[in-house]
């Protein structure tokens, strides 16, 4: 037989239209099923029966109700007949009714698709329901009550409120019905309804629930020293309160404690005279609310606004107000964290290998120069922490060949990428300083004013701060010079700004805004700028204490200082030198550092086995109770 040749792609030619064909077909089926499975239709029932007189026999015009779903029909039988077509599956309350007639009801589930016969018995006469009880006050707790019900008839029990299971849904002639709802765990009382019903006769059962009492805030309100104000403690409740006792779990200080209301007697104010500043207190209270359920809480206090924990031993800290973060640098284990200074957020974290002492950021190539106690400084990328690479400090010609100045202290960059870092040396107290250059591969070089001798050369620094446009850097010579040696980008020239009164220099605070410099000095302390050559009046607190500053930048405040060491926060107002508010502190805050907005002032406290347990934390403070 004579079979016809075709060309090698003939076949495939010829499949493809029925592919195209099959697959048309599949989105179709698909598509088809889908639309029907997203538009299901509802399922009803319908429920019907009759309705007859003691003797069987139909009777005509009398009432038939149906209750559920939403739904609330009426009909009226003919020949005894009635029905409710088109209900929704689920359970309904049939209750049949007419004068001179006993009512009857009944309780049905509508089943898919199905027609449930329900038929109905009346007795001549008048039929009567009484419930014994129509209201309890209910507790928060969980909780029952049990309704006797008295009926010639037969009837029905419904809840409006999820909370609430009763025993019995129906019933007949006398019986007893238990209501049960269960705790109320919010914050406002409640109220639910169970109706039972008997032909025309419907009675009510409110349960009116209580809230459950509890704490909306509570916080620590630090006392103002000047003003002879007590440290108290703030704590709100959803309901009127009675305090009943407090206990403080500080033992060592059971301070007596003066309790007042508030806010309509929903708040109470207790004081605690043992407070501190950055701490945390723990009490018992018992108290008795306005439905007389007596309660008993446990409350952590914090005297301050935000705290985060920080494992390890916190070595040093740094401020990036261009991106408004507070930078911290921890020992076992080794890390940097960067916060924001808005709510303590953890903005990075960066895991080391080595134990830092400080870091810089060059503002030219935003990379973090994160040095240790060695020659080597790591420079990291800034926003992920990867190593980008090492810089070893080089030896100077001039160092001691068996002590040289290579280890790093303290480290700045101008915003151009040019850098100076403050070294010292190992068995010996030399100290010295190097420029370094980030845009000629970091390379360090001795400024010509680097000398012993002169009075226009520096031979050491204690500390580098940078100013607020980072177009300068702000040095405090060693040994207790008060003069500051200020190194300008431009000319690359180090000028020294000597101020109008000084004792021995502390520390240093440059304002983050404009040129004033906060000079925290041994014994008088005072607000100065070498620009304008203005200088403040003088206060003369005893600055031996780990003391640290920064401004307020509040609206007109620009000579308010916060100045914190050990054992208090100062807020000081230079303007009329004056201590505007002093307060107790947790020991050994640092790093005392006021956001530019005003709002928060921020610190941190070291590793201190009583006060932190090992580890350490940095405390946000709101500016509005300081």
């Amino acid at each position: 037989m004579y079979a016809p040749k075709f060309p090698p792609h003939f076949s495939a030619i010829k499949q493809a239209p029925i592919r195209l064909l099959l697959l048309f077909l599949a989105v179709i089926t698909y598509n088809s099923c889908d639309k029907k499975e997203d538009a299901l239709p509802e399922v009803f029932g319908s429920v019907g029966g009759t309705v007859y007189n003691e003797f069987g026999q139909p009777l005509n015009g009398i009432t038939v109700t149906v209750k559920g779903d939403g739904t609330s029909k009426s009909v009226l039988t003919a020949n005894g007949a009635y029905e409710f077509k088109s209900l929704k599956v689920g359970r309904y309350e049939i209750s049949v009714s007419q004068p001179h007639y006993i009512g009857v009801s009944s309780v049905v589930n509508i089943p898919d698709e199905q027609k449930v016969l329900e038929d109905f018995y009346l007795k001549r006469g008048e039929e009567f329901l009484t419930v014994s009880d129509t209201l309890v006050n209910a507790a928060s707790s969980l909780g029952w009550r049990e309704l006797e019900i008295n009926s010639n008839t037969n009837w029905t029990v419904h809840a409006d409120a999820d909370w609430i299971k009763t025993s019995k849904s129906e019933g007949s002639g006398n019986g007893e019905v238990r209501v049960n709802w269960t705790q109320n765990d919010a914050a406002e009382s409640r109220i639910g309804l169970v109706s039972v019903s008997a032909g025309t006769i419907n009675k009510l059962f409110k349960v009116k629930q209580a809230a459950k009492l509890m704490v909306l805030s509570y916080a620590g309100i630090p006392g103002n020293g000047a003003a002879s104000e007590e440290d108290s403690v703030y704590v709100k409740f959803n309901k009127k309160v009675k305090l009943k006792t407090i206990r403080p779990h500080l033992e060592t200080c059971l301070s007596a404690a003066n309790t007042t209301y508030t806010d309509n007697n929903f708040g109470i104010k207790f004081s605690y005279a043992c407070a501190k500043l950055g701490g945390e207190y723990t009490f018992d209270l018992e108290v008795e609310d306005e439905d007389s359920q007596i309660s008993k809480h446990v409350l952590k206090v914090g005297f301050y606004s935000r705290k985060i924990e920080v494992p390890g031993r916190i070595v040093n800290h740094f401020v990036d107000e261009s991106n408004k973060t507070y930078w911290v640098l921890t020992a076992s284990p080794n890390s940097v964290y960067e916060l924001a200074m808005s709510d303590l957020g953890l903005k990075h974290k960066f895991n080391l290998s080595f134990e830092p002492k400080g870091l810089a950021i060059n503002y030219l190539t935003n990379e973090l120069y994160v040095y240790q106690d060695s020659p080597i400084i790591s420079v990291l990328n800034r926003t992920t922490g990867v190593l980008k690479r090492e810089i070893t400090i080089p030896a100077d010609p001039g160092d001691h060949p068996d002590h040289p100045t290579i280890y790093p202290y303290d480290f700045e960059f101008t915003n151009n990428g040019l850098g100076i870092l403050l070294l010292g040396a190992k068995g010996s107290s030399a100290l010295s300083w190097r420029m370094i250059d980030s845009q000629k591969n970091d390379t360090f070089y001795k400024h010509d004013q680097h000398d012993f001798f002169g009075t226009t050369t520096y031979a050491y620094f204690d500390y580098a701060h940078v100013n607020y446009n980072k177009s300068k850097l702000l040095l405090m010579p060693s040994y207790g010079s008060a003069n500051i040696a200020i190194f300008d980008q431009h000319t690359q020239k180090i000028t020294s700004y000597v101020p109008p009164k000084f004792t021995r220099g502390v520390f240093i605070t440059p304002n983050r805004k404009d040129d004033r410099i906060y000079m925290g000095q041994l014994y008088n302390q005072l607000i100065v700028n070498p620009t304008t050559g203005f200088a403040s009046s003088e206060s003369f607190l005893d600055n031996r204490e780990n003391g640290s500053a920064d401004f307020s930048y509040k609206a007109n405040e620009e000579n308010v200082i916060y100045f914190c060491d050990n054992d208090y926060i100062r807020v000081l107002d230079y303007n009329r030198i004056h201590t505007n508010a002093w307060y107790s502190v947790v020991y050994g805050l640092r790093g005392a550092t006021s956001t530019t907005d005003g709002k928060y002032l921020l610190a941190y406290n070291a590793q201190n086995w009583y006060y932190t347990r090992g580890n350490s934390f940095v405390i946000q403070f709101s500016t509005d109770i300081l």
